[in-house]
């Protein structure tokens, strides 16, 4: 039987899911999703929630508690930007070296990024400069450069690795 059409049976027949995991003793409790080591896990699988989750944590922890140093236009505008990249991204892209982005989720991470730069600098749609334009002349680097460096620090530490580990196993 092909797996899809499996799939398909499973899900037009409604199969009631327990909502508890018996395990020896304890009981576990069966969840759609759970933050560990602060990223975000659905059962799903994927990194949707995980991009969501990090914007949400990037907006609501660092945006929110910094707003009178990065918005503040006595401040001068290098100096905030310093702190948005020593403060705020780091938050956005934390575990990011190990997820497999599609477009649209990068578009989300960029989206975010350009949003908050451009408040910062005070630049609007309305003024005709292009987010590049406004990364270069803050002289902020581009989010998919920080990323292929993250994820190539990250396979050079897997690469060095005892090659009895797991991640060297070919099975």
């Amino acid at each position: 039987m092909n797996i899809f059409y499996f799939v398909q049976l499973c899900v037009k027949r409604v199969v009631a899911v327990p909502q508890r995991l018996e395990v020896e003793e304890d009981s576990l409790e069966i969840v759609d999703s759970f933050c560990y080591l602060g990223d975000a896990i659905s059962y799903r699988g994927g990194v949707e929630s995980a991009v969501r989750d990090r914007i949400s944590c990037a907006c609501r922890s660092k945006w929110r508690e910094l707003p009178s140093l990065l918005v503040n236009h006595s401040i001068l505008l290098e100096e905030r930007m310093k702190v948005y990249c020593a403060c705020v991204r780091p938050v956005l892209l934390y575990a990011a070296e190990t997820w497999a982005l599609m477009e649209r989720l990068g578009g989300l991470l960029a989206s975010y990024d350009h949003r908050t730069l451009r408040y910062m600098s005070r630049v609007r749609w309305q003024d005709k400069i292009t987010n590049e334009e406004v990364k270069r002349w803050r002289g902020v680097e581009n989010l998919e450069h920080i990323l292929r460096k993250m994820r190539l620090r990250w396979f050079g530490h897997v690469k060095l690795r005892d090659e009895n580990t797991v991640a060297h196993s070919e099975e």
